[in-house]
């Protein structure tokens, strides 16, 4: 599972970028395997109501594509049917009632060409409500998920507004459960000192936060007052990054990493051994056909689809038969 962190300044900043969301999603499908469940969280100044983050597949490209419809489109195409296997709603609630601004309606389309959807309203103690994620009643904050990661949610809820972390926004509060093995790897002689978060001495945090506020409000007033390049932002995010860790040392103070290395065996490597860097280029190719028809349904970029299934599909099924014909060889 992925999980991308997310900041994009409001769409009348100076420095806001019309092409925020695309270079979001370029960096997601580089990075993102392809059976990833993928999740972004952060602050996006998207207002988008009620709008729809799903598309229901228009039944007369189903029916022209249909011949050409393999497993891995179909799929794609009927993805938000596990949201209604999981029982988590498709009509989403909020109490933003403004109307949604231009970067909530990109918001949504990213959703749409990514099968990337909403939480907030929709799962946890939020479902049903969709509260506000700053203290102007405004949702502007998401946790966007994909389907199969909802089964994974166990809590989802928006904190009540706090000066102490933020002087507009609430905190989504976010905790995911799931099964995984572990095995034992040779004892390291070095171990990692490790923080954990103790809800009895959060005061202590606090305490230790609040005495040294000094630091902080000096910190943002340098960022106001320098010349906001990538050197400056850098070094100002570090020393703040250093002081909050300093303050929860000194509050919970550290502990050794005595436990097993975990390792996740619960996704399984899918790849088959007839499925070789020429499936994979074909993929690539059909992953990248789908990508450009979501984003402008032309009749170009869907003959290029159909054209990309078609290939693929050929390739998977040579590469099979070859592979049955040399275990065949070697059996007799």
């Amino acid at each position: 599972m992925s999980i991308g962190c997310v900041y994009i300044p409001p769409e009348n900043s100076k420095y806001a970028s019309k092409d925020a969301f695309e270079e979001i999603e370029r960096e997601m499908v580089t990075l993102r395997d392809d059976e990833q469940l993928c999740s972004l969280i952060g602050d996006f100044n998207a207002r988008t109501g009620t709008l729809l983050d799903f598309v229901i597949p228009d039944e007369n490209l189903v029916e022209v594509l249909d011949e050409n419809l393999n497993d891995e489109i179909t799929d794609f195409l009927y993805d938000y049917q596990n949201l209604i296997s999981l029982k988590i709603p498709l009509k989403r609630c909020s109490e933003d009632k403004m109307r949604p601004n231009t970067q909530g309606y990109k918001l949504v389309e990213f959703c749409k060409r990514n099968n990337l959807y909403i939480t907030g309203g929709r799962t946890g103690s939020d479902k049903g409500i969709g509260k506000a994620t700053t203290k102007d009643n405004s949702l502007i904050d998401y946790f966007i998920v994909s389907s199969n990661l909802f089964k994974y949610i166990e809590e989802y809820e928006i904190i009540p507004f706090d000066a102490l972390f933020s002087d507009v926004h609430k905190r989504i509060h976010v905790k995911l459960t799931t099964e995984v093995t572990t095995i034992e790897k040779e004892k390291s002689s070095h171990k990692r000192k490790t923080i954990k978060w103790i809800e009895k001495d959060k005061h202590k945090f606090i305490e230790n936060i609040r005495k040294n506020e000094e630091k902080v409000l000096d910190l943002c007033n340098e960022i106001e007052s320098s010349k906001k390049d990538n050197h400056d932002i850098n070094r100002v995010i570090t020393s703040l990054t250093n002081f909050y860790s300093q303050a929860a040392k000194d509050s919970f103070g550290t502990f050794a990493n005595k436990n097993p290395i975990k390792k996740n065996h619960g996704a399984k490597n899918r790849n088959k051994p007839w499925f070789n860097k020429s499936c994979k280029l074909k993929r690539k190719q059909f992953h990248s056909a789908k990508y450009k028809y979501n984003k402008q349904k032309s009749i170009n970029n869907k003959n290029s689809l159909k054209r990309a299934s078609k290939e693929y599909k050929k390739r998977n099924k040579q590469m099979f038969s070859k592979l049955s014909v040399e275990d065949r060889k070697r059996a007799s």
